[in-house]
């Protein structure tokens, strides 16, 4: 949380020119990743999530698409509960959305997710 908390406030650049942080990223997890990924224009939540478990838990296998949200459903271990930190997955019609659990207000979860 702590490493997602530097990025709140990040967005994509409206137009032709992209956010060098955001593709930044993707330069850093290399390979196909780098290659495709050349415009913030492209949804990325799952490249966020991506950078931020390649930067605080270098060891961990990252999915083979990390780009997609719904992989992130198959990465790690399934929960009861969630707990500060957990990755949170969300279908929708056309995909998917990954975010950070942050905590509960009523009966929604808060979640912590690129941009905020």
């Amino acid at each position: 949380m702590r490493e997602a908390r530097r990025f709140m406030g990040l967005k994509e650049i409206a137009g032709a020119a992209s956010n060098p942080t955001i593709l930044g990223w993707a330069k850093r997890l290399g390979g196909w990743i780098a290659s495709f990924y050349t415009n913030d224009d492209t949804p990325w939540c799952g490249l966020f999530i991506g950078n931020l478990i390649s930067t605080t838990l270098p060891q961990e296998k990252l999915p083979s698409n990390p780009l997609g949200a719904l992989e992130w459903g198959k990465f790690g271990q399934s929960m009861t509960a969630p707990a500060l930190g957990a990755i949170l997955v969300f279908q929708r019609p056309g995909g998917g959305h990954v975010g950070l659990y942050a905590g509960e207000a009523d009966e929604n979860y808060i979640v912590r997710q690129p941009g905020q």
